[in-house]
């Protein structure tokens, strides 16, 4: 996979341009950071199954304009 930024989209809508050698955590960060929420009460899942913070994007097989819920 590639390493070139592509979009990924956080439900509700907020994206976010990063690479597939950024780690979920660094994105799980930022999105809270954005909405102002603690980070450590928040869950995301990708087609239904919890996101694995430890892992890459690539790691996680997400592609261009994937969405990730959050609950």
């Amino acid at each position: 996979m590639c390493s070139r930024p592509f979009v990924l989209l956080l439900h509700p809508p907020t994206q976010f341009k990063v690479k597939s050698t950024t780690k979920f955590q660094k994105i799980a960060k930022a999105y809270a950071d954005k909405k102002n929420i603690d980070v450590s009460t928040l869950r995301f899942y990708i087609d239904g199954e919890p996101a694995v913070a430890e892992r890459t994007v690539g790691e996680l097989d997400l592609i261009n304009g994937n969405i990730v819920d959050w609950k």
